[in-house]
């Protein structure tokens, strides 16, 4: 009886949010939100976009569409906004070209080889380009993995009971697994790939052994160069997916400073802009924010939501993250800002919402 009622208020709140999406979409509000954001750009995140079709009921990814989702997000946004390339971004921040109302900036972080195999093709039958942030130390190494992807994938094969016993054996300030990802992700790169190596060798397992690539495997440099030399516009997610606040701003330096260079190395163009990895205000310091501009990079996105006007700090560009959803109505209520309007009047307390 008691799972019975769990199941009936969880879909009762599904059927709720989907009830409250179909009215503001029949009121008039996304379009509203539209028209007044309508002389800002609004610049979204995405990361994976991988083959085929989502299943119903099928698990998916952190952080990924499917591809049929993608191509009707990218069909909405050609009908609906004006997607910009990564030069006319440029352009209007240095306030030397105006653009078409409701311009939207598509972007890419983390350089997943799946953006070119799966994502840019789509993007380029619709004549639209975009950014990919590229974590640098890892583009070109077929078998290499993102610190966070080796590390889900170890939690999801390794009994929970051996990864804690590895954790009390590494003295860690860890209690479970649960913490694990977070504690890693507050340490600087060589002590956090020290860690998971060291895990990796212990239960024998690690992501470049197992079938799935297309979720996990990286640009080659030579995409990178293809995907450049038809309009896409590359830039900097650090060399090794390296949070800012976690390391000495030495450390932090050196990996702007590395990555930009690798890039430029590679395309031979300049690399003009940054991602911060994670991208929350607490991801990075002032200091950090002085060395994106003392390393050569002209902006740098975060990933806190909002919209970016002539007027808006450079070095802390918002964007907003595309939820791990192909419905349609949850895309438009993010872009169009009321998704954002309901966000601040929860944290003023102006608005309660109980479930």
């Amino acid at each position: 009886m008691g799972q019975s009622k769990v199941s009936f208020s969880a879909e009762g709140r599904r059927w709720s949010k989907e009830l409250a999406l179909d009215l503001m979409g029949l009121g008039g509000l996304f379009w509203l939100g539209r028209r007044l954001s309508s002389r800002s750009v609004v610049a979204i995140t995405y990361h994976r976009v991988l083959p085929g079709k989502a299943g119903i009921g099928q698990s998916r990814p952190s952080n990924s569409l499917y591809e049929d989702e993608f191509e009707r997000q990218v069909a909405f946004l050609t009908k609906r906004y004006h997607i910009v390339s990564g030069d006319e971004f440029a352009s209007f921040v240095q306030g030397r070209h105006k653009l078409p109302p409701c311009s939207v900036l598509v972007t890419f972080d983390d350089g997943y080889e799946n953006n070119y195999t799966v994502a840019w093709p789509i993007l380029r039958r619709y004549g639209a380009t975009g950014v990919i942030f590229l974590t640098t130390n890892l583009i070109g190494k077929p078998n290499a993995a993102l610190w966070f992807d080796r590390l889900d994938h170890l939690l999801s094969v390794v009994p929970r009971q051996e990864i804690r016993r590895w954790i009390h054996s590494e003295s860690m300030a860890v209690k479970d697994d649960m913490e694990l990802r977070v504690w890693l992700k507050g340490l600087a790169g060589p002590d956090r790939d020290r860690m998971i190596d060291n895990l990796e060798r212990q239960v024998g397992h690690c992501v470049s052994s197992v079938a799935g690539r297309e979720q996990v495997g990286l640009l080659s440099w030579d995409q990178v160069r293809e995907l450049v030399g038809h309009g896409m516009t590359m830039g900097s997610h650090t060399a090794t997916h390296q949070i800012l606040s976690a390391c000495s701003p030495e450390y932090a330096r050196l990996e702007l400073v590395q990555s930009r260079r690798r890039i430029e190395d590679e395309i031979g163009r300049p690399c003009w802009c940054f991602g911060y990895p994670n991208g929350q205000a607490s991801d990075f310091r002032a200091s950090d924010q002085q060395a994106v501009r003392d390393a050569g990079y002209f902006c740098a996105f975060t990933q806190m939501p909002g919209y970016v006007r002539r007027e808006t700090d450079r070095l802390a560009l918002p964007r907003i993250p595309v939820p791990d959803s192909g419905d349609l109505r949850i895309f438009n209520y993010n872009l169009s800002g009321i998704g954002q309007v309901v966000r601040t009047l929860r944290a003023s307390g102006r608005l309660i919402c109980k479930g």
